[in-house]
């Protein structure tokens, strides 16, 4: 630096201007509008903003915001532009047509790396077509509190290998398209109970506990996360004093120091209340700054406020209390970040991801903004699952949700790359095994599913299920060559089919036609059902399947009698006080499974252990639905979308009412609502139960008025310590577009 650049300062503040420049890097600022940009925003990029956050209130459609950052971009090649874009209804480019695809958690559900990184690109893609060049996303904290009201779907689950997993997938995935990621938030916001949105959050957990939360970070910055974004939430056995955006010991020696992290780090949003109301936002910048963040978030449109942020930084910087070495270290990363993301990533063409993504590769292309179009539906699909006692696949994942049949994991269908379906009762093991692993035979009561090729396990006990080569026993499922006694399920021509306890027809049909069954059984071509059973004709193994073309365990699932088939949904009327529908002991009806991995069970939906998948459903036609969720976060536009109307798009008969806040005469509700759904199938959804206690008032209301009622979680099961969670509900994990869309084909049957 010459003497004369030195000396040089800048008219406005008084600073050095190369100075100066470095305090405008560290801000990134909202503003209000679609077209044009603000004047005083023009001001504050001409002196080198470091970066601008896009809302809802600055989206018409597509067009226009290319336009918009097209002009932002002229004024300063190097401006970063950023937005959230989490997925699962957390997102601001609706209006500009932004991919669909589900929450985080969904996402852990299915447990597909692979797919999260195409849900990933398709988001990243869209953001590259429209110039912009920073996702605030993916969310790293852990789902661990069940009453935390703002982490849970966004979050990919309570499990640390999980999450990171899921967080290589898609960091991954969102570098491949020139477009920078941001995991957040440091050092996980999970294990609060309070929304840092509204008021300070504490983490009162013990130092230990905590640095597990930490681990999907570690996980986020070994795969060269380039971004990190602060929680503003207190940790006592971190930091007693202040949060973690203030914390020079969070940010600094546990960040920095012992993840080794050197990208950028952003604040959340100073208007946020934990830091507004205790703080102030202008003193949260500097104080920020000084604990070690490049950027601070000024998210606000009112530009003033940003204003004043900027100029608590530079009376700080000249009293002394900011250091200049600080300042300028954190412009320097902000100013490396621009030249690798600012201008624009791959919107168009193929994007090809590979190495390091749950141990495999992964590959991305096609579809909207170079990006797969399909995946988030597909995911949504997949991650559908029938409630507490059904069955929950991916490993980790099966029973970890709150509310959960988690009996050691193992009260559902784990899966753990391509290893066995088991399901264990409680207390016992579940069968797992991978390339080839025989299973053993199940405990009474439990199903033990060998995924293994041809290989025959040992005989299930009276109870359990039934392997290749045993006789099947009563109660238990038969197999080759056997007959099919009274609750038993009897198959022929199958390849290796290890059946659940007590389960009629869970297997895959290639191409078998399914007859209407009576109440309490169902037939199929070329068998007759008995009573209590189902027979199968034309089995095509499910014994040496992937789960990906079969079946996908299924555990605690009894007294079904059902059959599935592969290629479309099993049809059926409804008629009132009906106890069974073709096939169906109690209320739902007959699912197909075949060709889905992750079929999920669906456990005492009204009497009904049925089974669901992708595109096929149980068939309820001009269904009334009861959708029950809180209001829209207005920081997030998070929320809005409803099951009625995903409903309706596919059965224009069905009717019913959404409802985001309690009712004034919750009684009289409920009354005009069993009189107007006599007759009809009844849906009851609800979104969280656990922290809107209404809901849960309402659906419990319902229920008892109603008992053959489906009842629905699209939040998460069992969330909430109000006795939120309803045994047996069908669970989406998340209700955005995707998730509802998803639900809705299980109900409806079909796409």
């Amino acid at each position: 630096m010459t003497s004369t650049q030195q000396t040089e300062q800048h008219p406005a503040s008084g600073l050095p201007a190369d100075l100066d420049e470095a305090v405008h890097r560290c801000l990134v600022a909202g503003f209000d509008g679609t077209t044009g940009v603000p004047h005083t925003l023009k001001g504050l990029i001409d002196r080198g903003l470091g970066g601008v956050i896009l809302f809802t209130r600055n989206v018409r459609d597509a067009d226009q915001v290319r336009r918009l950052t097209d002009e932002l971009r002229a004024l300063r090649p190097d401006l970063l532009v950023a937005i959230d874009n989490e997925g699962g209804g957390i997102g601001h480019l609706v209006a500009a047509g932004a991919p669909e695809v589900p929450g985080s958690y969904a996402l852990g559900v299915v447990d597909d790396p692979d797919l999260t990184a195409r849900c990933a690109d398709a988001l990243a893609g869209h953001l590259a077509s429209l110039g912009i060049s920073v996702s605030y996303a993916p969310v790293a904290d852990l789902q661990h509190h069940p009453d935390n009201p703002i982490v849970r779907t966004r979050s990919f689950g309570a499990d640390p290998e999980l999450a990171a997993r899921h967080l290589r997938a898609w960091i991954t995935a969102t570098e491949a398209r020139g477009v920078a990621s941001c995991a957040k938030h440091f050092p996980g916001h999970g294990g609060t109970v309070t929304d840092s949105h509204h008021e300070m959050a504490v983490d009162p957990r013990s130092y230990e506990e905590i640095l597990a939360d930490v681990e999907p970070f570690r996980a986020a910055v070994a795969a060269g996360v380039p971004m990190l974004m602060s929680a503003h939430v207190v940790y006592p056995a971190l930091d007693p004093e202040r949060p973690a955006t203030l914390s020079r010991r969070i940010l600094g020696d546990l960040l920095r120091h012992e993840l080794g992290f050197e990208g950028v780090l952003v604040s959340d949003a100073l208007e946020m209340k934990a830091i507004a109301d205790r703080y102030g936002e202008a003193a949260g910048a500097r104080l920020a700054l000084a604990a070690g963040a490049d950027q601070v978030i000024v998210a606000v449109p009112d530009l003033t406020t940003t204003l004043a942020c900027r100029d608590a930084v530079i009376d700080a910087l000249r009293e002394g209390f900011l250091a200049e070495e600080r300042v300028r270290e954190a412009a320097g990363r902000v100013r490396g970040l621009a030249e690798r993301y600012a201008s624009g990533g791959v919107g168009g063409g193929a994007a090809g991801v590979s190495g390091g993504v749950g141990g495999g590769g992964v590959s991305v292309s096609g579809g909207v903004g170079g990006g797969d179009a399909e995946a988030g539906l597909e995911a949504a699909r997949r991650a559908v699952r029938g409630g507490f006692a059904g069955v929950a696949r991916s490993g980790g994942v099966a029973g970890s949700f709150p509310g959960a049949a988690a009996v050691d994991r193992v009260d559902g269908v784990a899966r753990a790359g391509e290893v066995a379906r088991a399901g264990g009762s409680p207390g016992s093991g579940g069968v797992a095994g991978s390339g080839g692993v025989a299973g053993a035979g199940g405990s009474p009561g439990s199903a033990a599913v060998a995924r293994a090729a041809g290989v025959v396990g040992s005989a299930g006990s009276p109870g359990s299920a039934g392997v290749v080569g045993s006789a099947g026993s009563p109660g238990s499922a038969g197999v080759v060559g056997s007959a099919g006694s009274p609750g038993s399920a009897a198959v022929t021509g199958a390849a290796g089919l290890a059946g659940v306890a007590g389960v009629a027809g869970v297997a895959r049909l290639d191409g078998a036609a399914v007859s209407a069954g009576s109440p309490g059984s169902a037939g199929v071509v070329g068998s007759a059902g008995s009573p209590g059973s189902a027979a199968v004709d034309g089995v095509d193994g499910v014994d040496g399947v992937d789960g990906v073309d079969g079946v996908d365990g299924v555990d605690g699932v009894d007294g079904v009698d059902g059959v599935a088939r592969s290629g479309g949904a099993v049809r059926s009327s409804w008629s009132p006080g009906s106890a069974a529908m073709a096939g169906a002991a109690g209320l739902a009806g007959v699912a197909g499974l075949a060709g889905v991995a992750g079929v999920a069970g669906v456990a005492g939906v009204d009497g009904v252990d049925g089974v669901v998948r992708s595109g096929v459903g149980v068939g309820l036609r001009g269904v009334y639905v009861v959708d029950l969720f809180p209001s829209p976060h207005p920081a997030l536009n998070w929320g809005g979308e409803d099951l009625l109307s995903a409903v309706r798009a596919l059965d224009p008969t069905a009717s019913g009412v959404a409802l985001n806040e309690a009712p004034v005469e919750p009684g009289a509700l409920v009354e005009g609502i069993l009189r107007r759904a006599a007759g009809v199938p009844l849906v009851v959804a609800t979104a969280d139960a656990g922290l809107y206690p209404w809901q849960g008032e309402l659906r419990e209301r319902l229920v008892a008025g109603r008992g053959d009622a489906v009842v629905v979680e699209t939040g998460l099961p069992g969330g909430g310590g109000h006795g939120g969670g309803a045994a047996g509900a069908l669970c989406s994990f998340g209700r955005g577009r995707v998730n509802l869309r998803a639900l809705a084909e299980v109900l409806v049957g079909g796409v």
